[in-house]
């Protein structure tokens, strides 16, 4: 299992990955994920491409907060 941090906006820890897969005569398949909260149904940055990249992108932008980009930059003060 991979970690997802709980929901930003309500706490919940029942997150779901969806995906959506779309043919593109060109690219072949195209996958689409992005992570949703069953409690509150927020739902994370979508990330495209293929199955593996795009899920893992898809749970790094879930598990991305602003707080953790700015506890960064004050660290490399």
């Amino acid at each position: 299992d991979v970690y997802m941090k709980p929901c930003p906006f309500c706490g919940g820890d029942k997150l779901k990955v969806d995906s959506v897969t779309k043919y593109d005569q060109r690219r072949g398949y195209v996958y689409t994920f992005s992570v949703r909260c069953n409690k509150c149904h927020a739902r994370g940055g979508t990330a495209k491409g293929g199955w593996v990249k795009a899920e893992e992108r898809a749970i790094e932008n879930w598990n991305f907060r602003l707080s953790d980009m700015e506890m960064q930059m004050e660290g490399s003060e």
